[in-house]
């Protein structure tokens, strides 16, 4: 069971290159955002990983205000 769930967790986290290259950014540009807090990261493995799920939602919101 809690292969599964790590299975389930791994499976959404990017790496800093997965994310920039969703993002259409430089992978400095990731490190940047991270240094600043601008977007949700872990240190796992000695390397940062990134929620797809939770990136999403934080784009979502850009998105959103963007058009108020």
């Amino acid at each position: 069971k809690v292969k599964t769930i790590i299975g389930e967790i791994m499976e959404y986290a990017l790496t800093t290159k997965e994310l920039a290259s969703y993002l259409k950014l430089t992978e400095t540009t990731i490190y940047r955002y991270v240094r600043e807090g601008k977007v949700p990261a872990h240190w796992e493995g000695g390397r940062w990983r990134f929620n797809k799920d939770q990136i999403d939602a934080l784009m979502g919101g850009m998105e959103t205000e963007k058009h108020m």
